[in-house]
């Protein structure tokens, strides 16, 4: 059985969005420190990374369907992988919409 190569797949988290945790001295807790960037970035960075594993499972699918000798494995774990990112972000903007349709509902 071929074992693929995964330096070429992409992470579920990119680099800019995973918190680093760090033991803080003396204490036996952990700590989250996060990096402080606009929500704007944050937003854009989150989008990118839908479109970037969007395009990877159409790629890996392409070859597929074209009789490359292609890993199956790799690309249906791609497939599921744009799949459920794609579900988390629509399911993030449900819930804003829900949030800003209670917002503008409100009485004053």
């Amino acid at each position: 059985m071929k074992i693929p190569n995964t330096s070429n797949l992409t992470s579920l988290y990119s680099p800019s969005t995973v918190r680093r945790v760090q033991a803080p001295k003396g204490e036996a807790s952990f700590q989250t420190k996060m990096e402080s960037t606009p929500v704007q970035k944050r937003l854009t960075d989150a989008i990118q990374h839908i479109d970037d594993s969007q395009r990877v499972a159409d790629l890996k699918l392409e070859r597929l369907a074209s009789g490359e000798d292609v890993d199956i494995h790799g690309t249906m774990i791609a497939l599921q992988e744009a799949d459920v990112t794609l579900r988390f972000a629509v399911s993030i903007r449900d819930k804003l919409l829900e949030g800003y349709q209670k917002i503008i509902n409100m009485s004053i």
